[in-house]
Parts: structure tokens; C-alpha cells; sequence
């Protein structure tokens, strides 16, 4: 987010002060956001932070709470996994298509959704294998 905002500033600068513009700090800025999302949501998703709805869990018991979160591991697992291989296939497949202001291929940014996704898929394995809390 600081490099984000040092860019941005930098464009706001080049353009008040100066009168031209940088043509690359839209780009770059708005790409480094995607980097921080899909590595942010795989985080989020092990630390329990990630958008739910929690209205079942005040409701049940302990037991089938236990259950739920492990189906919901698995469901993880699976739709992290598809998403994984869709990503990588989609880098793959655009590993040639570069930026239009700066010359970088375009996988960089797609690589952020692969390694986003092994991230949901490496957290979601660890809730699913966590054992189950017990009350003291």
C-alpha cells in the first residue's frame, strides 16, 4: 500500500508541478492492488477474517460448528483448486501480452491469482486439519 501511495503521489506531483504525467503509475498502482488482494485473501482466509456469514454459528452447538467448518475447508480446497489451475492455465495462455506503458508481461499479474489461490488452498488445508477446540 506504501509503494501504491508513493506512486500515485509521484504522478500528482509530476503533473501539478511539472505538467506532464508519468504514463505508467496508473497501470502499475492498479496492478499492485491485485497483488494485494489475491495475497491478502488466502491470509484472511487463515486468520478466520475472511466476509462470512456467522448467523448459524451462535445458533448450533460446538459439534456440528466442528463439522461445518471442515465442510466448508473442503469446499475451499475444491474451488481454490479450480481456480488455481483456471489461473494458471489464463497466465500460461497470456505470458506473451505485455503492459501497454511498461514492458512486463502480463503473468506477472496473473501469477498474483495462482499464488493467491495456493494460498487459500494451503490455509483451508490447515483449518481443515485442525483439531477441534476443546472448552476448559
Amino acid at each position: 500500500m506504501a509503494l501504491i501511495t508513493i506512486i500515485i503521489f509521484m504522478q500528482v506531483i509530476f503533473r501539478c508541478l511539472i505538467g506532464s504525467s508519468l504514463s505508467w503509475t496508473e497501470e502499475i498502482s492498479r496492478y499492485l492492488e491485485v497483488w494485494i488482494v489475491f495475497l491478502t485473501a488466502g491470509y484472511a482466509l487463515g486468520k478466520g477474517q475472511h466476509i462470512c456469514m456467522d448467523l448459524l454459528i451462535h445458533i448450533l452447538p460446538a459439534n456440528v460448528n466442528f463439522v461445518l467448518e471442515k465442510v466448508n475447508a473442503v469446499i475451499c480446497i475444491f474451488f481454490s483448486t479450480v481456480c488455481a489451475y483456471y489461473s494458471y492455465q489464463y497466465m500460461v495462455a497470456e505470458k506473451m501480452q505485455m503492459f501497454a506503458s511498461v514492458n512486463i508481461s502480463k503473468a506477472v499479474v496473473y501469477f498474483s491469482m495462482v499464488l493467491g489461490f495456493l494460498f487459500c488452498i494451503f490455509y483451508s488445508i490447515m483449518n481443515l486439519t485442525r483439531p477441534k477446540e476443546v472448552d476448559s
